[in-house]
């Protein structure tokens, strides 16, 4: 689903990369890693790249939009797919951070560049739990 908010994340994902001297061309290959429901995915899409994403969760399995193997954690893409890999305030939930960075590097392609937002430790309600101050309760 396209809204404003998507739009924004992309124009924010451009504005990022081209401060860091990198530009998505046209019809780049892009993964969303932790793409949710793929909103961001449609999003890419509708810009005129070729997104795909992945979770560990899918409602509404695609070509698209496809899970993440439970077992292995393995990306459901070949090896040297992706120009450019995205997640959103996703990493803070993964467990083991070695096993997703290496398959995030199985998937791009040499040169490729990946971005990863992390939500801010002291936001007075995290976004995902909607827990006031959650974001400084650490658990081990």
């Amino acid at each position: 689903m396209r809204s404003e908010v998507t739009a924004q994340h992309l124009a924010l994902h451009q504005n990022i990369l081209h401060e860091l001297g990198q530009t998505l061309a046209p019809g780049a290959r892009v993964l969303d890693f932790g793409c949710g429901a793929g909103n961001m995915v449609a999003e890419y899409c509708a810009a005129g790249y070729d997104a795909y994403g992945c979770d560990i969760q899918v409602a509404n399995e695609s070509e698209r939009v496809r899970p993440i193997d439970q077992e292995t954690r393995a990306l459901p893409f070949a090896d040297n797919t992706f120009d450019f890999v995205f997640s959103d305030q996703v990493l803070e939930h993964v467990q083991d951070h070695a096993r997703a960075f290496a398959e995030i590097a199985r998937v791009m392609k040499p040169g490729a560049v990946s971005l990863h937002i992390f939500p801010a430790k002291l936001k007075p309600t995290e976004a995902h739990v909607f827990v006031p101050l959650a974001g400084v309760i650490q658990r081990r």
